[in-house]
């Protein structure tokens, strides 16, 4: 079981790298 904090943190981070992803995406999305 996993304590609180480090799940906190790997949301956080989930979070950052899916709106990175859309981001990129987007990018990509308008280059092309």
């Amino acid at each position: 079981e996993a304590p609180p904090s480090q799940v906190a943190t790997a949301a956080t981070i989930s979070v950052a790298f899916m709106e990175t992803l859309s981001t990129v995406f987007e990018t990509f999305s308008k280059g092309y």
